[in-house]
């Protein structure tokens, strides 16, 4: 049987229905100014303003991979609990 947690996860992933377009405007809204502030480091010959615009890319993939990491444990807990149940009712496979 599904945990409380697997379920939420599960029923998340078959219901969030986004677009590549979704995806670019919830991270382009971290990424643009940082690449623009360290676009105008460069110009400028900033070192400070392109290592502050390096930490704010860095913090953003830091956020998505644990995002990614808080999702991927319960849905694969799920996956094998579905992928033993589907077993077990055919056995012959």
């Amino acid at each position: 049987m599904l945990t409380t947690e697997e379920k939420r996860v599960v029923r998340q992933f078959l219901v969030q229905k986004r677009s590549r377009l979704d995806a670019v405007f919830e991270y382009g809204i971290y990424v643009a100014p940082s690449l623009a502030f360290a676009l105008y480091g460069i110009w400028r010959v900033d070192l400070i303003a392109v290592l502050v615009a390096y930490g704010a890319l860095l913090s953003v993939v830091v956020l998505y991979l644990s995002r990614a990491r808080r999702w991927s444990q319960p849905l694969k807990s799920a996956v094998r609990k579905y992928e033993q149940a589907v077993n077990a009712l055919t056995p012959g496979e």
